[in-house]
């Protein structure tokens, strides 16, 4: 199930990132996103939906939907994003993961992957913490993000209604892939 952008988890996961924050004084300008699995396709849809939210992204062994459900695409900002993967992952996930390469980096992000060719789903942490640590430590945003303000807009999208921060991209069609090639749950 693609539970990402429901209500009441986009409202948690924001209550979560501010309390964290705040408790902890984390420096905002240094927010990183990664997940594995489902939660590297909620990271991968994390930077369509809302990039400002963070310094630089890396979903990992991901489950990356064509069409997510987070309404228009915002323009990457430039963001910086690492996915790591293994080749040897399910080939439903390799095409996803390489249509999102694709169609991130032209929204604007600047990516990097890393691929482990004898890998499959689940990668080590020998195999991502290597490169992820070293890449996040060399990304700082460059405003503070406002969590309230970004919350709103995520709040608003699920809404259908258009937020006011963002690059938004309504003009924008998402190609539609053969049947042979959509990820399950699509």
């Amino acid at each position: 199930a693609i539970s990402w952008w429901e209500y009441v988890n986009v409202r948690e996961l924001f209550d979560m990132l501010e309390e964290t924050v705040d408790r902890l004084i984390i420096d905002r300008k240094r927010i990183y996103l990664t997940g594995v699995s489902m939660g590297g396709g909620g990271t991968a849809e994390w930077v369509w939906a809302l990039p400002e939210t963070a310094a630089a992204y890396c979903p990992r062994a991901g489950y990356y939907w064509r069409n997510p459900p987070v309404g228009p695409r915002c323009v990457a900002l430039g963001k910086p994003v690492m996915v790591i993967h293994g080749e040897k992952d399910e080939p439903k996930r390799n095409i996803g993961r390489d249509y999102y390469l694709k169609e991130t980096e032209s929204r604007g992000a600047v990516m990097t992957h890393i691929s482990y060719p004898d890998s499959d789903h689940f990668l080590t942490p020998e195999e991502v913490y290597p490169h992820m640590i070293p890449f996040f430590r060399k990304h700082i945003n460059e405003i503070e993000p406002d969590l309230r303000l970004l919350r709103a807009a995520a709040l608003l999208r699920l809404q259908g209604k258009r937020p006011s921060i963002g690059a938004i991209d309504d003009t924008a069609k998402p190609d539609a892939p053969p049947e042979s090639e959509k990820p399950e749950g699509n």
